[in-house]
């Protein structure tokens, strides 16, 4: 149980399972609470109540599916309005592999929908309050298939590597990442793949800075 100050909250798309869940034990170690954002309602309330009776620390779980339009304005509405979010996590999304003549274009439209509308929408949602006050963190979770296009990633690759071009600044051309960082806040990319890989045992340079 901790008694420490808070060192923010942040919210996690996607945060039920998975890397989202990993995100939110990590973060909640390290003195943040925390706004766990998931579609699925038993395994997200339990990780909440799991890490607030392990860390002390503040866990609110918002039943919500980002690839939903009405629980997508949810969000962004609590991103824009609740000032104690300094963290934004964009991991919800997920992947159809398969080629472009073989692939199921509803599927494809909703993949494109989470992977890319829902991530910008948040970030877009988040970033003005960030600037506001100067400070605040937004990790968007890529994947190597968007550094790494094959037949088989025919819409997946580009979906995931547009997760790099919404907030993170590379490249010499000007970038939504950029110009937020040059307001005092951090956009990193992060693998889902190097995540699996190396199983979280390495933390990014902007959680530990916070």
């Amino acid at each position: 149980m901790s008694n420490s100050r808070s060192k923010g909250t942040a919210l996690i798309t996607g945060a039920s399972r998975g890397i989202g869940a990993v995100y939110a034990d990590r973060l909640a170690k390290r003195g943040y609470d925390l706004i766990l954002v998931a579609r699925s309602e038993e395994p997200l309330k339990a990780l909440a109540a799991s890490l607030s009776s392990a860390t002390g620390r503040h866990i609110i779980p918002i039943i919500a599916d980002v690839n939903n339009k009405l629980d997508l304005a949810k969000v962004e509405t609590k991103l824009k309005d609740d000032q104690s979010i300094t963290m934004l996590v964009n991991n919800a999304g997920f992947a159809s592999v398969a080629p472009m003549l073989d692939a199921n274009i509803e599927k494809m439209e909703d993949m494109i929908a989470l992977n890319v509308v829902a991530l910008t929408r948040l970030t877009y949602a988040a970033a003005p309050a960030f600037v506001k006050r100067g400070a605040g963190t937004i990790i968007n979770i890529g994947s190597a298939a968007g550094i790494s296009v094959e037949a088989r990633y025919s819409t997946n690759s580009p979906a995931k590597a547009s997760a790099s071009k919404r907030c993170y600044p590379v490249g010499p051309r000007p970038t939504a990442g950029r110009s937020l960082v040059s307001h005092g806040n951090r956009c990193p990319l992060r693998s889902s793949w190097r995540w699996k890989t190396w199983s979280m045992q390495r933390w990014s340079a902007s959680i530990r800075a916070n």
